[in-house]
C-alpha cells in the first residue's frame, strides 16, 4: 500500500489527492456487444430525457384545458388540440406520450390529443415572395438572400377544447 500526498485545495480548502487515478467512464454498458438490448434501455433513457420540457407543457396546457372546462360547467374533455410549429422544438410523439401521462385522474382522462404540424415560412422583403423554411435562417428560393423573416413555424398553442 502507497501513502497518499495530501494537500490542501487552492479555493476550498479541502484536501485534495495528487496521484489519484484518472476518472474511468461511469457507464459503458452500451458499447457492450454482448448485451445489444443495454444500448436499447440507453437510447429510451435518452428519449425520455428529451421529453421532460413536453411533460411540462402537457401539464400546463391539461391545466388550463381542464379549468376552462370547469369554468364552462363541463364533465368531461373529449378532444384537445394543439397547434405545433415545426420549428418550435417540441416533439408530437413525445407530446402524446405525456399526454397520457399527465391526463390520468382528470377530466382529461380518455381524451383525444390532436395535433397539427404549422410548417415553417419565410417572407423575403428584396422580392417580396413567401417560401418553405427548413431552419431559422433559410436562404430565399428565389433570390438567394438571407435577410427573410420566419412568419410561421414557432407556434405552440391550444387551438380548441371540446368538452361535454
Amino acid at each position: 500500500m502507497t501513502a497518499r500526498k495530501i494537500t490542501p485545495g487552492r479555493r476550498t480548502g479541502k484536501p485534495k489527492f495528487r496521484d489519484r487515478q484518472p476518472p474511468q467512464p461511469r457507464n459503458n454498458l452500451c458499447q457492450s456487444p454482448a448485451k445489444p438490448w443495454l444500448a436499447f434501455k440507453s437510447y429510451r433513457r435518452t428519449l425520455m430525457a428529451d421529453a421532460m420540457h413536453e411533460v411540462a407543457i402537457m401539464e400546463e396546457a391539461v391545466r388550463t384545458a381542464v379549468a376552462t372546462a370547469q369554468a364552462s360547467g363541463a364533465s368531461r374533455i373529449l378532444e384537445l388540440r394543439l397547434r405545433v410549429g415545426s420549428l418550435s422544438g417540441v416533439v408530437p410523439e413525445a407530446l402524446q406520450f405525456a399526454f397520457d401521462v399527465v391526463c390520468r385522474g382528470t377530466l382529461a382522462e380518455g381524451a383525444a390529443l390532436v395535433v397539427d404540424t404549422v410548417p415553417a415560412t419565410g417572407w423575403c422583403p428584396d422580392c417580396q415572395a413567401e417560401y418553405a423554411c427548413a431552419h431559422y435562417f433559410s436562404e430565399c428560393p428565389h433570390c438567394q438572400n438571407f435577410n427573410g423573416q420566419l412568419r410561421q413555424g414557432r407556434e405552440l398553442e391550444i387551438s380548441s377544447v371540446e368538452i361535454s
